[in-house]
């Protein structure tokens, strides 16, 4: 299914544009004049060629149940549940289907780079019977072309009554929506996800990785996002088309995490349409923030301000009115 070669990665194509060789000694010579990128030690050597696979042997003509039982893509429990499906670079086609639902014990679904870069087309509206999946630990759909918004049957709902959360994704630990990398034709840059980001988000007590960059996500940032129950060792919803102020629990979530290494300036927002600096919680850095493309005649509007409170935090009188200010460090 999968054919090993090697490239050198010059940073100055396209990935589909690197010369491939199937053997790594011819690579390094031909290539003995150029830099080529080390993922390991993020530098530059000459003539170091990298391994990589190719999906140009794929063997099926069409996907089906049998296929992915006999390649491995799909794994079952000694109960006989479906517990995860793994299609990394497979060059799919299509979307996921509704019928995914059914498979309540399934615990990952990777559907990693499927997109143009590895010959494939997949993504589209992600399916509102993936809420049914309450065992699911790892939803991987990084460079697909999704689009739509995200379903908020994805995330739970506090039940007054039970006082307690209910339904959703309740063990989800890694949630990665990434839109597709630099490069791709118009048609395909233009497939994101798009809408606001569902409100009760936080309420997933199990996420610790987030990853929703390079869409068209757009609203305010919901106040939940700063209230994840564990401490996160990824958060990135930079480029996207997010307004307006972040809120102050995200505080919260930077005190209670320990973002290092690659992560050091997590969560990360830049790329956005978000107020200035100077309007947003003191915690939050300028490498936090980032670039951004604010509309500073939105931002200085009391209604854009007050959006970005939920109805518990709205100020009542004058004294609660100067406490936030005072947080917001205005």
């Amino acid at each position: 299914i999968l054919k090993k070669y090697f490239y050198c990665d010059t940073g100055e194509t396209g990935y589909q544009d690197e010369q491939h060789y199937t053997d790594k000694a011819e690579c390094d010579a031909a290539n003995e004049g150029n830099l080529c990128y080390q993922p390991g030690t993020q530098d530059y050597q000459y003539g170091n060629c990298r391994v990589d696979w190719s999906i140009s042997c794929r063997e099926w003509e069409e996907l089906t149940v049998d296929v992915m039982i006999d390649k491995g893509f799909a794994s079952f429990d000694d109960n006989g549940d479906l517990v995860k499906i793994e299609m990394k670079r497979k060059g799919l086609q299509g979307r996921i289907p509704d019928e995914i639902g059914y498979a309540e014990k399934i615990k990952v679904l990777d559907f990693t780079t499927n997109g143009y870069q590895w010959g494939g087309v997949f993504g589209g509206p992600i399916p509102t019977t993936i809420g049914n999946l309450t065992d699911l630990e790892e939803f991987l759909g990084l460079g697909n072309s999704w689009v739509g918004e995200i379903p908020t049957s994805m995330f739970p709902i506090f039940d007054i009554n039970a006082t307690a959360f209910v339904g959703g994704l309740q063990k989800l630990r890694i949630l990665d929506l990434q839109g597709i990398l630099s490069g791709a034709s118009d048609e395909q840059a233009s497939r994101k996800l798009t809408g606001n980001i569902p409100e009760n988000i936080g309420h997933l007590s199990s996420l610790q990785h987030l990853a929703l960059q390079r869409n068209e996500l757009s609203g305010v940032i919901p106040d939940s996002m700063g209230e994840f129950y564990r401490p996160m060792t990824y958060f990135q919803i930079g480029t996207n088309k997010l307004q307006g102020i972040i809120p102050d629990s995200i505080c919260d979530l930077i005190a209670n995490s320990n973002f290092s290494g690659d992560e050091i300036n997590h969560p990360y927002f830049s790329n956005n349409e978000l107020c200035p600096r100077e309007m947003q919680p003191r915690c939050v850095t300028d490498a936090m923030l980032g670039t951004q493309d604010s509309n500073l005649e939105m931002c200085d509007s009391d209604s854009l301000f007050f959006s970005n409170q939920t109805s518990q935090q709205k100020p009542k009188t004058i004294f609660e009115m100067s406490q936030i200010m005072k947080n917001k460090n205005i």
